[in-house]
């Protein structure tokens, strides 16, 4: 099947080395986008790919099937059996993106749940805390 990619750029983020790379590869499938909600084009998306990004917590919390593109970060962000498939090189993309668009084998709204209660727990509440410390030391 046809699929339709879109990369949404961060908000300092130039958009001229994606549409370079794009062209000399002669990609016809792709949009690029800057300027645009998050949480919409999440909920009018099938699958989010990301890498190490805040967006694929959002994209869970909707109830998206997320792939994960985690090559040399930790293992806490997306452990695998939280909702979220781990990708740990380029070339295994492909396969995993066909298990959710093809083969439609994706987690369970029960195993996302699992992830998003993990993330919270795990990642989030440490990162508070630790923005706390920092906050402290700073006012010292």
């Amino acid at each position: 099947p046809r699929m339709q990619f879109v990369i949404k750029l961060h908000p300092d983020e130039l958009d001229r080395f994606h549409r370079e790379f794009i062209r000399k590869l002669g990609l016809e499938n792709i949009t690029i986008v800057k300027d645009i909600n998050i949480q919409e084009l999440i909920i009018a998306s099938d699958l989010i790919i990301n890498v190490y990004s805040t967006a694929g917590i959002e994209a869970l919390s909707l109830g998206k099937p997320v792939v994960s593109i985690n090559a040399n970060f930790p293992d806490s962000y997306f452990p695998n059996g939280t909702g979220a498939y781990i990708v740990r090189h380029t070339k295994h993309l492909k396969e995993a993106i066909n298990t959710i668009v093809i083969d439609r084998r994706y987690p369970s709204p029960e195993r996302i749940k699992r992830g998003n209660k993990y993330y919270i727990k795990e990642v989030g509440e440490k990162a508070c805390k630790n923005v706390a410390k920092l906050i402290d030391k700073m006012v010292e």
